[in-house]
């Protein structure tokens, strides 16, 4: 709820520097001169649009991630909305600036960069964060997602579901964000596993493999996690 009311705070923020301009950071700090140099009516009104598009941003991605049952980046729309918002606003404000000197490609190359780059890790984290599946058949257990993997029935050796989840003590290649970890680390007992964690918690089903493979695999819902690790069984013909 403190996500909704932080974008609250963003759209009202909004209203107010259209109202009282000299909320505006660097604004409020130049001489008569400069300002009569600043169009700050359509400066006012591109920082209030700006505000209000990163608090209705904030509110939408909010419930949006929430219905998709993704707490973990609803929980997180307050930083994911500045991301991508505050340096657009920065950047685009500058075209009301009279004073600056140096303008054109230099600032459009910029913004161009920064779009690809907010894309680009936007993208990631919405990847990282959407959550595993696995899938079993007659012949083979899938996991989907960020580090899938395939793996034939008759090379499992051994499956395991442990009741609390191994301790992780190095990531040697992976996405760690809140309870999910997925990639590959270093488990307390085990050595170097793949590890798909959807949850700080137990339970977990630890897979080891004929060629020597570690993979340790649970879902956010603990009764999920049973179900498919019976169903591996039966597969298994345990």
């Amino acid at each position: 709820m403190l996500t909704v009311i932080i974008g609250i705070v963003f759209i009202a923020l909004g209203f107010l520097v259209k109202v009282f301009p000299n909320l505006i950071a660097g604004y409020s700090t130049m001489t008569a001169a400069q300002k009569a140099k600043v169009d700050i009516n359509g400066l006012s009104s591109f920082m209030r649009n700006g505000f209000i598009a990163m608090g209705a941003l904030t509110i939408a991605g909010y419930y949006l991630f929430l219905m998709l049952n993704l707490e973990v980046v609803a929980d997180m729309m307050v930083l994911v909305s500045a991301f991508l918002a505050l340096p657009y606003i920065l950047i685009g404000a500058r075209r009301f600036d009279g004073n600056r000197t140096q303008a054109g490609e230099k600032s459009r190359g910029s913004r161009v960069v920064y779009t690809l780059i907010a894309v680009a890790v936007a993208g990631l984290l919405f990847y990282g964060l959407k959550p595993s599946d696995i899938e079993v058949n007659e012949t083979s257990l899938r996991i989907t997602g960020m580090y899938s993997e395939e793996v034939l029935l008759t090379d499992i050796e051994t499956v395991e579901l442990l009741e609390a989840a191994p301790s992780l003590l190095v990531r040697t290649n992976g996405f760690s964000l809140g309870s999910i970890n997925k990639g590959y680390y270093k488990v307390d007992g085990l050595g170097k596993c793949k590890v798909i964690l959807q949850s700080a918690n137990g339970p977990c089903m630890l897979i080891k493999t004929k060629s020597g493979k570690c993979i340790i695999f649970g879902y956010k819902d603990a009764n999920k996690t049973r179900v498919n690790y019976t169903t591996l069984r039966v597969y298994l013909g345990d």
